[in-house]
């Protein structure tokens, strides 16, 4: 699996849908850290270099929109995840990759995959 040595960054305000991220990655991952919000996020982005985010396009404490964009100039690949993209047109229309809430694991695996194989550059270029 290409995933193997990857460093991934969950940024989900639901601790469950983190706990069903991180049991379903676990084994396809060297190392998974968890946000729980875009302040914990960027103290996250900060102190560690990511090579992939599943990030939830809808958070507590603001717009992650900022922080997708920090992520693409370091050449993180982004997954983004959310149960109504509409909630967050800004997100919704960068050439990301994208997954709906409620999803199937092979679903997510799979999206995962296919975000960590895209390129970051049109996304990059569509957020500046």
């Amino acid at each position: 699996m290409i995933l193997s040595s990857a460093s991934l960054l969950i940024i989900e305000d639901q601790p469950e849908i983190c706990d069903l991220l991180e049991l379903s990655l676990l084994n396809k991952v060297e190392k998974i850290y968890i946000a729980h919000s875009v302040t914990q996020a960027c103290c996250l982005q900060s102190q560690f270099r990511f090579d992939i985010a599943i990030v939830d396009s809808c958070l507590p404490d603001g717009d992650p929109y900022p922080l997708v964009k920090e992520l693409l100039t370091q050449q993180c690949k982004i997954l983004l995840m959310s149960g109504n993209f509409e909630l967050n047109k800004r997100l919704a229309q960068l050439p990301l990759p994208k997954i709906d809430k409620p999803f199937r694991l092979p679903t997510l695996i799979q999206s995962v995959e296919q975000a960590f194989q895209a390129s970051t550059a049109e996304a990059l270029k569509s957020a500046s």
